[in-house]
């Protein structure tokens, strides 16, 4: 059960779909494409196509696709994360075979790569810019630790996250605190770490939940979330447990949902339900997976990339200087 936060969500989901899915090849009532509006400025999507191993950041309004045409790595890049205005994109290797994650750091004032030891699972900036909020998995107990890198001197600073193993961390846009969720003997729990506090706060709820992000007001947490028969949808709460409502009931199973900065629209990771008898989980996980964009209500979902691409959901960033460092527009 530990074992889950080391796999992509993505990845996860599509696998959940392969060993126990029903239902057609696409999701009933889902638009393939783009919105037919986007209103206001909800940045660029980051993914990584996965068939052609390339690190992509696209409109989701159709007006531009850009690739990362060389850095070090490039087939590696699983994770990636900007600073709230856009001045840096920070993109992570991490390298099973010495034990080694690297940090590149593109943008206004790029700063040059930071190595961290161990196999990191997740990054989030701070809403100032200042440091990384990052899950590393430990190699020998196979469960993660929250940490917080100063990507200027490379300084860590271990953070307290309670007794299970943790997912990928979000900072509020105050700064004051992150959200995560994380994985024990009794399921997945959403968490609250104030920073200075001992301890995170458990937020209180029954079933299993994933992947929390703040909302751009910091009033409210969205997060992926068992829905019975609909499997995994998308819920929101408050920040504090209260006022739990589902946003979607589609036949989409979703993980990893990303607000995006102007809060017009959520981001995530989304596969659908298949019948796979008599074939390997492995070749049955292929072609599953896309990059799927909502508006914040939940309303209009839409699948942007072909499911052939296997693209996994990395995140939102608004445009700035990093992508005129190594970047080329297809």
């Amino acid at each position: 059960m530990r074992l889950l936060w080391a796999l992509p969500p993505a990845f996860t989901f599509a696998l959940a779909a392969c060993l126990g899915g029903s239902g057609g090849e696409s999701p009933a009532g889902t638009v393939i494409g783009t919105p037919a509006e986007i209103p206001g400025e909800p940045g660029l999507v980051l993914y990584r196509d996965s068939l052609e191993g390339a690190f992509i950041a696209a409109d989701p309004g159709g007006s531009g696709q850009w690739r990362l045409a060389a850095a070090p790595g490039l087939e590696a890049i699983l994770l990636a994360d900007c600073t709230p205005d856009g001045r840096r994109l920070a993109y992570v290797v991490a390298d099973p075979a010495t034990n080694i994650s690297t940090f590149y750091i593109q943008g206004e004032e790029p700063l040059s790569p930071v190595e961290v030891e161990g196999l990191v699972q997740s990054v989030a900036w701070s809403p100032d810019g200042s440091r990384i909020a990052l899950a590393r998995l430990d190699a020998e107990t196979f469960e993660n630790h929250l940490l917080l890198l100063d990507p200027a001197s490379g300084d860590l600073q271990e953070l307290p996250s309670g007794e299970d193993s943790p997912g990928p961390p979000r900072w509020s846009p105050d700064g004051e605190r992150i959200t995560f969720s994380a994985i024990g003997e009794n399921g997945s729990d959403i968490y609250v770490l104030r920073l200075g506090d001992e301890a995170p706060a458990r937020l209180d709820r029954e079933e299993f939940a994933f992947d929390p992000d703040w909302s751009p007001d910091g009033e409210s947490l969205i997060f992926s979330a068992s829905a019975g028969e609909r499997a995994y949808q998308l819920f929101t709460m408050n920040s504090d447990g209260g006022g739990e409502r589902q946003l979607t009931m589609t036949d989409t199973l979703k993980s990893y949902p990303r607000w995006s900065a102007d809060g017009s629209h959520i981001g995530y990771a989304g596969t659908v339900f298949v019948n796979v008898p008599s074939v390997s989980i492995t070749a049955a996980s292929k072609h599953l997976v896309g990059v799927w964009v909502a508006r914040s209500d939940g309303s209009d979902e839409r699948l942007l990339t072909d499911l052939a691409q296997d693209a996994r959901f990395l995140g939102w960033c608004a445009q700035g200087e990093w992508l005129e460092q190594g970047w080329e527009p297809l």
